[in-house]
Order: structure tokens, then sequence, then C-alpha cells
């Protein structure tokens, strides 16, 4: 991905990152108290998909497509 940009000076699509969130993390952000399942924390996955579905429209540089 670092070559696709170096090379291109354009955004790469891809993206994988997964964030822990803790219970103190959730209560400090949304004043929530996890609890069942979630009492320990949550992790949030989030894949490709969704960066491929913003990269499906063309791209613009220089203002040219």
């Amino acid at each position: 991905m670092l070559f696709g940009n170096l090379l291109t000076n354009t955004a790469q699509i891809f993206a994988d990152v997964r964030t822990y969130w803790s219970p103190a993390a959730v209560k400090r952000v949304t004043s929530y108290q996890l609890n069942g399942l979630a009492a320990g924390g949550l992790i949030h996955l989030i894949n490709s998909g969704a960066a491929t579905l913003d990269a499906t429209g063309w791209q613009e540089r220089d203002g040219s497509r």
C-alpha cells in the first residue's frame, strides 16, 4: 500500500483496523455501562469492504479522472 501511494500519489483502498473498546473507554465516550456478553469490552472489526465501497466512485487528481 505504501508503494502504491508513493507511486500514484493517491489514496489506497485497503483498510483493516481492529479496535478494542474497553468497558472504561465505552463508559467515558458514551456514558453507557457495558453488561452481559460485552461486559469485558468489545472488538470492533473494520475490513476492506467499507473502504472498497468508498472507493467505487472515480477518483480525481489534478482535475482528471
